[in-house]
């Protein structure tokens, strides 16, 4: 899984790999409390890192893909090319982002609204 990043640059370093250069959607980093969608949410999963020394071990991060209110049209589509977006940029990083689980879509409230959206939950090694 890599030679490790700092643990505490781990979400600056994902929001950089996933943005995109032309602005097609969003990368937030941090907890917001409106979106503009399509967009990408980087949040610490539960258990934000597991200790292998007392300075490395892997940091569990979670890309929530947010495709659209839900409503009826395309929003399913917009969710599978924003995954699969996602998937190519992991896949051409040079870091080794491993996978640790991938939802299906959901609904996910922001601000009272419903979005549909899926979680990939990734793990990567990670000094301290």
């Amino acid at each position: 899984m890599g030679s490790g990043v700092n643990l505490f640059d781990v979400r600056s370093k994902l929001a950089a790999v996933l943005a995109a250069p032309d602005g097609e959607w969003q990368v937030y980093g941090d907890l917001v409390d409106a979106i503009d969608v399509p967009c990408l949410m980087l949040l610490w999963n539960a258990e934000k890192f597991d200790p292998l020394t007392s300075c490395s071990g892997t940091a569990n991060v979670d890309v929530l893909s947010v495709a659209g209110r839900v409503e009826p049209g395309t929003t399913l589509d917009v969710l599978d090319n924003l995954e699969a977006e996602v998937w190519r940029r992991l896949r051409d990083d040079t870091e080794q982002w491993g996978v640790r689980s991938w939802s299906g879509p959901r609904v996910f409230e922001v601000a009272k609204v419903n979005y549909i959206a899926s979680r990939i939950g990734l793990r990567v090694a990670v000094t301290l």
